[in-house]
C-alpha cells in the first residue's frame, strides 16, 4: 500500500509538473502570440512602405519617360538646327561657288570680247587694206577702160558685204583646215603669192633651192588650184573681187586659219588652258606645250599654229617668225624641258619607298580594258574633270563620260595590243548622239590605223594615241 500511495504521490506531482509547463506554454505561446501580432504589423506598415516606394518609384520612372522624351525631342532641335546650320553653310557655299563662277564666266566672256576685238580689228586691218587695194585696182581699171567707178561708193559696197565675205571664208577653212593651215607658214604663203604672181598659172612650179618646206608649198599650191580659186570666184560672185589683191586676201584667210585652227585644237591643249597663266613665263608656256604633245608633235603645222594664237591671246606677243621660221626658241624649249625631266627622273629614283609607286605605259600595258577605263577616269579627275565610267553593258561606244568647263565629252578606251581601228571612232562618235556630247575622244595605249586618224579628221574626234598618253602621264605623276 505503502507503494500505491508513493505512485499516486509522484503522479500527483507530475501532474503538477504538466500544469506548470502547460501553464508556460500558454504563457510562451501568448508572448509568441503576441510578437507575431507585432510582426504583422511591422510587415503590413513594411509593404504599405513599399507599396508607397513602388508608386514612387512609378511616380519618378513616369517623370524620367517625360524627360526622355523631352530630351528626344531636343535632340530632334539640335539635330535640326545643326542641318539648318549644314543647308544654311552648304547654300553659302554653293552661292559662292555660283558667285566664284560667275565671276570667272565673266571674266572669261571679258577675254573672250577682248579677243574677239583684237582678233576682229586684225581683221578689219586686213579687210581694210584689201577693200583700199581693190579700190586702187578698180580705179585703174577706171584710168585703163574710162569705166566711171566711184572709189568712195565701191569701197563702202564692199565694206557691206564683209560680213558675209567672212563667213564663206570660216566655212570653207572649217572644211579644208588641214590644208589651209600650210598658209601660216612665211615660206608656204611667200611662195604662194610668188606663184600667184608668175602667171600664166601652171602647177608645175619650179621653187627656189632655200625653200624649206618645198611639200607644204606644193601641196598648196594644189589646194590653190583644186579648192582655193573656186572660193576666190565665190566671193568675186558676191561683190568681193580678190583677183588683184591676192596678198590681202591671204592674209586675211591666214588670220582666220588661226582663229579656227585654234577652236579646233582647244581641246587638245586643255592642259595649257588649265596650268598656264598670264604672268608665267615664256618658258613655261613651252614646256606645258612641249608635255600637252610629247616631243614627236611640238612642229607640227597645225600645233604651231595653236600656240603662236595662244601666245596672242594670252598677251605675249606675235612669235610667227620665231615659231615658224627659226627653231632657236623651240630648240632652246626642248633642250631645258629634256633637261628638267631628266633631274626629275633622278631626283625620283632617290625618293623613299613610302612615296606612291608613279604609273607607267608598262604598267598600263598590264592592265585589263576595265582596268584601263578605271585608270582613265582617275587621270581625267586629276586633270580637273568630272569623269566617270558608263554602264559595262549597253553603253552606246562610250566608255567614260568626263564634264569641264560646262562640255561634255564622249570617251572610249581603247587598251590593245595592237593599233586601233576606225571601229572606235564609229561607235564614239555615234553614241555622242546618244548622250549629247559636245565632243569625242578615243584613248588607247597603242597607236592608231591611217582609217582611223582619217575618220576622226572627218569627226573632229581627238584621239589619244601612246605617245600622248605617256606624255599626260607626267602630269599624272607629279
Amino acid at each position: 500500500m505503502f507503494a500505491y500511495v508513493k505512485e499516486a504521490l509522484e503522479a500527483v506531482k507530475a501532474r503538477e509538473e504538466n500544469v506548470k509547463v502547460l501553464h508556460q506554454t500558454e504563457k510562451r505561446m501568448n508572448q509568441l502570440t503576441k510578437k507575431n501580432e507585432a510582426l504583422s504589423n511591422q510587415i503590413e506598415m513594411r509593404n504599405e512602405q513599399i507599396e508607397e516606394l513602388d508608386r514612387n518609384i512609378a511616380r519618378k520612372e513616369s517623370e524620367i519617360h517625360e524627360l526622355n522624351e523631352k530630351m528626344a525631342l531636343m535632340h530632334k532641335e539640335i539635330h535640326k538646327t545643326k542641318q539648318e546650320k549644314y543647308d544654311v553653310n552648304s547654300q553659302l557655299r554653293l552661292a559662292q561657288s555660283k558667285l566664284e563662277k560667275v565671276e570667272e564666266e565673266w571674266k572669261k566672256h571679258e577675254e573672250k570680247k577682248e579677243q574677239y576685238e583684237r582678233s576682229t580689228c586684225e581683221r578689219k586691218v586686213a579687210l581694210t587694206n584689201l577693200v583700199r587695194g581693190l579700190s586702187q585696182y578698180a580705179i585703174g581699171l577706171q584710168e585703163i577702160n574710162s569705166i566711171p567707178i566711184e572709189s568712195e561708193a565701191f569701197e563702202l559696197e564692199l565694206m557691206e558685204l564683209n560680213e558675209l565675205h567672212e563667213r564663206l571664208m570660216e566655212n570653207f577653212v572649217s572644211k579644208y583646215l588641214p590644208q589651209c593651215v600650210n598658209l601660216i607658214i612665211p615660206d608656204v604663203f611667200k611662195e604662194l603669192l610668188n606663184y600667184i604672181d608668175a602667171k600664166p598659172f601652171t602647177q608645175s612650179y619650179w621653187l627656189p633651192e632655200n625653200v624649206t618646206y618645198a611639200p607644204a608649198v606644193h601641196s598648196m599650191i594644189s589646194f590653190y588650184h583644186n579648192h582655193l580659186t573656186a572660193l576666190i570666184d565665190l566671193l568675186s560672185k558676191r561683190g568681193l573681187v580678190v583677183r588683184g589683191n591676192e596678198e590681202a586676201f591671204l592674209e586675211v584667210m591666214k588670220l582666220i586659219v588661226l582663229e579656227v585652227n585654234y577652236e579646233r585644237l582647244r581641246d587638245d591643249f586643255f592642259l595649257m588652258e588649265e596650268r598656264i597663266q598670264e604672268s608665267d613665263p615664256l618658258d613655261h608656256v613651252l614646256h606645258v606645250y612641249i608635255q600637252s604633245l610629247g616631243e614627236e608633235e611640238v612642229r607640227s603645222f597645225s600645233n604651231l599654229g595653236f600656240l603662236v594664237e595662244f601666245l596672242k591671246r594670252k598677251r605675249y606677243g606675235n612669235y610667227e617668225k620665231e615659231l615658224l621660221i627659226e627653231d632657236d626658241l623651240l630648240n632652246e624649249a626642248q633642250a631645258n624641258y629634256k633637261a628638267m625631266k631628266l633631274e626629275r627622273d633622278l631626283m625620283r629614283d632617290k625618293e623613299t619607298t613610302q612615296s606612291p609607286p608613279l604609273m607607267t605605259m608598262e604598267a598600263i600595258n598590264e592592265m585589263n580594258g576595265l582596268e584601263f577605263e578605271e585608270f582613265l577616269v582617275s587621270l581625267l579627275s586629276k586633270l580637273g574633270f568630272r569623269s566617270s565610267p558608263t554602264k559595262n553593258s549597253g553603253d552606246q561606244g562610250v566608255d567614260i563620260l568626263a564634264r569641264k568647263n560646262d562640255r561634255v565629252y564622249a570617251i572610249q578606251a581603247k587598251r590593245y595590243a595592237s593599233s586601233v581601228g576606225n571601229k572606235a571612232v564609229q561607235e564614239v562618235v555615234s553614241g555622242k548622239e546618244y548622250y549629247h556630247a559636245d565632243a569625242t575622244w578615243v584613248i588607247t595605249n597603242n597607236t592608231f590605223t591611217p582609217a582611223a586618224l582619217a575618220l576622226a579628221e572627218r569627226t573632229e574626234t581627238t584621239l589619244w594615241d601612246g605617245h600622248k598618253l605617256e606624255a599626260v602621264l607626267e602630269v599624272y605623276n607629279m
